[in-house]
């Protein structure tokens, strides 16, 4: 995917349960932040859990946005 393809500069990931997500919110930090530098920020769409705002606080994203049935978590990229 080229730069112009991603004009915004976010990122965004849905990952549901059976573990791992963190390996996967580190990796995908890591690809992004390689190939594509442009991207300054990764958007989560998860679950209004507990246990979802755990983890995501606990991996160094802030709570962007609080929807109806979702919650947006940003991870800083730059």
């Amino acid at each position: 995917m080229t730069s112009s393809q991603w004009p915004l500069g976010v990122a965004g990931t849905y990952v549901t349960g059976g573990g791992g997500g963190q390996a996967m919110i580190g990796q995908a930090r890591d690809f992004l932040r390689n190939n594509y530098p442009h991207i300054t920020r990764l958007v989560t769409l998860s679950p209004p859990t507990a246990l979802a705002r755990r983890f995501h606080i606990k991996n160094g994203a802030r709570e962007l946005q609080i929807n109806r049935d979702t919650v947006n978590f940003e991870y800083d990229l730059a």
